[in-house]
């Protein structure tokens, strides 16, 4: 891959040929080093973790692993390589430069053109796997079903017309909130509530020091 002036959108590859060079060594060393902890013991060898994403190169290096472990809300793929490059069309006219985008032969989805039918359905596929995701854990976070987080968050009769963001007051009456209140008085109620009570007894080194004095005299 010679790639340079890549896009970032949902995960990028190195950006120079160094740092082309520099992962490919690194997804060597790692495929040598999981290689030689499995001969010896294969219960050892590098474990990767996704905690916000593991996209593009990023997965590259992480498949390296032993294993992967995704946490929850972190996305993982974007498997492939693209590249944003220019050419100068019409040197004065703004910028003069013509940008252009490439991507790898299996991965027409790693940045779908809103401009094709197929862009289009799959970031309408993606949004739709993101909001179910977001609807099953908001409505178990409040105790709702997904028909009545739904039918709270929408701002007409029609159950596609939700989304809307609300003010603290409406929030609390739709159930999606608990409370109005500023910022000083919540930490205020929750370190009144939560903070740990005073220690009543001497520290260790107070106690040490006690029993010193105790044996000498």
């Amino acid at each position: 891959m010679t790639m340079s002036n890549l896009r970032r959108s949902r995960g990028s590859v190195p950006t120079s040929r160094a740092g082309t060079r520099r992962a490919m060594a690194c997804c060597t060393a790692g495929r040598q080093s999981r290689s030689t902890a499995k001969a010896t013991d294969p219960a050892r060898g590098p474990s990767g973790c996704a905690g916000a994403a593991s996209a593009s190169a990023g997965y590259w290096l992480a498949s390296q692993a032993r294993e992967i472990t995704v946490a929850p809300g972190a996305s993982l793929g974007s498997i492939g390589a693209g590249v944003m490059t220019g050419a100068h069309m019409q040197p004065g006219q703004r910028s003069g430069i013509q940008l252009y985008d490439f991507i790898s032969p299996h991965a027409r989805a790693k940045w779908p053109d809103p401009s094709t039918e197929e862009g289009r359905t799959e970031i309408l596929r993606s949004l739709g796997e993101a909001e179910a995701r977001f609807h099953v854990a908001a409505a178990a976070g409040r105790g709702m079903t997904l028909d009545d987080l739904r039918s709270r968050a929408i701002v007409t009769e029609g159950v596609r017309d939700g989304g809307a963001l609300f003010d603290g007051a409406e929030a609390v009456k739709r159930g999606l909130a608990d409370r109005e209140e500023s910022r000083m008085a919540f930490y205020t109620r929750i370190l009144g509530t939560y903070a740990p009570a005073a220690r009543k007894t001497a520290g260790r080194c107070a106690l040490a020091r006690a029993a010193v004095a105790g044996a000498v005299f």
